[in-house]
């Protein structure tokens, strides 16, 4: 009997939650967060920051004001998949 969970549809990137990394692209800099949204959400929320100078919702955002780097330059990775309402260790 086949396992069913090779059927299971994949869950692309953009739509996991967890732990996170932003890596700079014009330095070292490199910020790690954690959400219950998807990954694709709290990228916009970062951008969103930016564009609107709140820099309490995220500190990459003021990093990237204050340093003048571009935050399109930046890398968005998933570090660790956790499900949202879970503990994140």
């Amino acid at each position: 009997m086949g396992s069913l969970s090779l059927f299971k549809d994949k869950i692309p990137l953009e739509e996991k939650c967890g732990i996170y990394k932003i890596s700079c692209g014009q330095c070292n800099s490199v910020y790690i967060g954690q959400t219950g949204r998807s990954l694709e959400k709290r990228y916009s929320e970062h951008r969103r920051a930016l564009d609107e100078g709140s820099f309490r919702t995220s500190a990459f955002a003021r990093h990237c004001v204050e340093d003048q780097h571009n935050f399109d330059d930046s890398t968005f990775s998933l570090l660790h998949n956790a499900n949202k309402g879970r503990l994140m260790t």
